[in-house]
This record gives structure tokens, sequence and C-alpha cells, in this order.
């Protein structure tokens, strides 16, 4: 009878640990999903600030070539940036 009780408690502590794994588990899961979504609505975001980037890049040039009509010549010009973002030299 008491290796009866035995091999019950083992088996007991067997699915106990058992449940403990899987509610650790799903838990990781969980950890891991949300970190997913973190990780996809930081894309997104930078999808949408590349998209904004290009249209400022073009609104800024067209701003510094009509601005460069009206800069006395005594004072230096702004250099227009190139399209990669990197200033370029005065044309």
């Amino acid at each position: 009878m008491a290796r009866k009780e035995a091999v019950l408690g083992g088996v007991d502590a067997i699915a106990q640990a058992s449940r403990a794994q899987s509610e650790g588990m799903a838990q990781a899961h969980a950890a891991v999903a949300q970190m997913a979504g973190g990780a996809r609505d930081n894309a997104l975001l930078m999808d949408e600030a590349g998209a904004a980037a290009s249209p400022l890049r073009r609104q800024t040039q067209a701003l510094l070539r009509t601005v460069r009509r009206f800069i006395i010549d005594e004072l230096p010009a702004p250099a227009l940036p190139s399209s990669t973002g990197h200033r370029g030299a005065r044309p």
C-alpha cells in the first residue's frame, strides 16, 4: 500500500510540475506575442516616418530655392540638402 501511495504521489508531483510548466510556457508565449506586436507597431511607425520625410525634404528644397532669390550677395546662401539628406554645395 505504501508503494502505491508513493507511486501516486510521484504521478501527482509530475502532474503539478507539468501544469506549472504549461502555465510558464503560456506566459512566455504571451510575452513573445506582446513583443512581436510592439515590433510590428514600431515598423509601421518607421514606415510612416519615412513616408513623411520624403515630401518634407522636397518642400525644404523648394523653400530654400525660393529663399535664395532674396539673399543679399554679401551673405552666404544656405546650402540645399541633397536628395540623400546630406548637405550639398551651393550651385
